[in-house]
Order: structure tokens, then C-alpha cells, then sequence
């Protein structure tokens, strides 16, 4: 369970530095991790300032509230979306939801299809039986991937590319992110840290692994003016945005969401 452990922090870290590295948009990153309750390490901090997990700040324990940590993700990302053109929802997890006290398997339906009604959000899953997530929370089951138990670097490798793509093409959404990833090179850096025969120095390792990741991006669009055939690129931070894309809506209520 330690190089597991050591995996998931390799492969956070890797995925964060990757984003780090795009240059076709401005990203703010909100993280949520959540064992038996819901902690948030990054509340809409530019991807810049993201900081990397370490042994000290990645200890997995406890049960798993998954509906809770995607309740918390979504409205802490609702605060700054008019400041942005697209929200990517990226849940991980290596357990299936067994803890949650803000909201049911229903209410999340319900959010996640009220986001992606509003036409800027998308959802990617890599966890637990995907096609039934899919199936109960209709997403997109080309969104949808089972989390790899064995290699869990593995699982960071399908996110990055996954949202790579996303952040670099520029659609308000995307509904196959997941089926055009493309598996994990044998020789790349990644493998050689899932493979137990390799010496991993530099990331050391500690207890077990149960636990979730919930990474959200927010982007800026390209905009295209067909008439004098240029491109301007509008960038907006989740610190100082002073430009509104297009208007922005009220969110409807959330009470058919949450429990009584």
C-alpha cells in the first residue's frame, strides 16, 4: 500500500506540473480531498500556484464521502464561474460513496445535470464501476473510466491527457474526453514508477490508499471574428477577471438537491 501511496502523489504532482505547462489558456484549480469529510486544499487558485501533495498532506484514512466532496467542489466553483468560459469537473476515487451527509445519489443527478444544462461544464469520472455512474448520474459514459487499483499512477496519465485536451481545444464542452486518451507508455517515467521493481527515489511512500481528488479548471475561449478572419484570445483569472464573456444566469435552486 506505501507504493501506492507514493503513486498517488507522483501522479497528482505530475498532473498539476503538466497543467502548469499550457499555455493556450488561464486556469484556476479548485481541489478538493476527502476521506470520512471533505477538506479543500485549493480554492480557485491559478494553476501557477497550485502546490504539490507530499507525504505530510496526503494521508488517506477513513471512509469515503463522494457525494459530499462533488457537492462542495461544484459550489465553490459556481462562485467564480462568471469569471470564466468553461469548468472541467474532474472526480477520482478509488472507493465507491459510503459516507455523505450533504446530499443523496439523487441530488447529485440533479446538480450535475443542472450544470451541464448551462452548457459550460464538464464532468470527467475515473473511479468505481463507471458505466453505472454514468447511468445514475447521466454523464457522458465517453467521460467515464474504472480507476486502475494496480497502477494508480496510471489513472493520472488518462487525467492529464484528458484534460490537456480540453484545456487546448477550446470547446464549451466535451462529451468524449476519456475514449481518446491513449494508454500509458511502457517506458515513460510514469510506468517506471507503478513497477515495484523500479527504484522511485525522491518520492517515498507511506500506509494505504483511500481517498478521492477532485481537480477543476477554469478556462478562457478563443473568440473568432469571421469578418476580418482573426483571432483574439480574451484571458481571464480567478483573481482579477474584469471581462464577462457572455452573460451569466442565476443557478437554479438547489433545493430538490439536498436532503431534508
Amino acid at each position: 500500500m506505501s507504493s501506492k501511496k507514493s503513486d498517488v502523489i507522483g501522479g497528482f504532482n505530475e498532473f498539476i506540473n503538466g497543467q502548469k505547462e499550457i499555455t493556450a489558456d488561464s486556469a484556476s484549480a479548485i481541489f478538493v480531498k476527502f476521506n470520512s469529510t471533505v477538506t479543500v486544499v485549493h480554492d480557485a487558485k491559478p494553476i501557477d500556484e497550485a502546490v504539490e501533495l507530499s507525504p505530510m498532506t496526503y494521508r488517506p484514512a477513513g471512509q469515503t464521502a463522494l457525494f459530499d466532496a462533488i457537492w462542495d467542489g461544484v459550489r465553490l466553483g459556481e462562485k467564480k464561474e462568471a469569471e470564466f468560459d468553461r469548468v472541467i469537473c474532474l472526480i477520482m476515487t478509488d472507493g465507491e460513496e459510503n459516507a455523505s451527509r450533504k446530499i443523496t445519489s439523487a441530488g447529485i443527478r440533479n446538480l450535475l445535470k443542472i450544470k451541464e444544462d448551462e452548457g459550460k461544464w464538464t464532468f470527467l469520472y475515473i473511479g468505481e464501476n463507471p458505466e453505472r455512474w454514468a447511468t445514475q448520474t447521466g454523464i457522458s459514459t465517453g467521460n467515464v473510466a474504472q480507476y486502475d487499483h494496480v497502477a494508480p499512477r496510471q489513472n493520472f496519465h488518462s487525467s492529464i491527457q484528458a484534460v490537456s485536451l480540453f484545456r487546448n481545444e477550446m470547446q464549451s464542452q466535451q462529451p468524449q474526453l476519456m475514449q481518446r486518451i491513449q494508454p500509458m507508455p511502457q517506458n515513460s517515467f510514469l510506468t517506471q514508477l507503478t513497477n515495484p521493481m523500479t527504484p522511485t527515489p525522491g518520492i517515498p511512500g507511506m500506509g494505504g490508499i483511500h481517498s478521492m481528488m477532485t481537480q477543476q479548471l477554469n478556462n478562457r475561449q478563443q473568440y473568432h471574428n469571421s469578418a476580418a478572419g482573426t483571432v483574439s484570445n480574451r484571458v481571464m483569472t480567478g483573481a482579477a477577471a474584469t471581462v464577462t464573456i457572455r452573460p451569466q444566469t442565476p443557478p437554479p435552486p438547489y433545493s430538490e438537491c439536498q436532503k431534508n
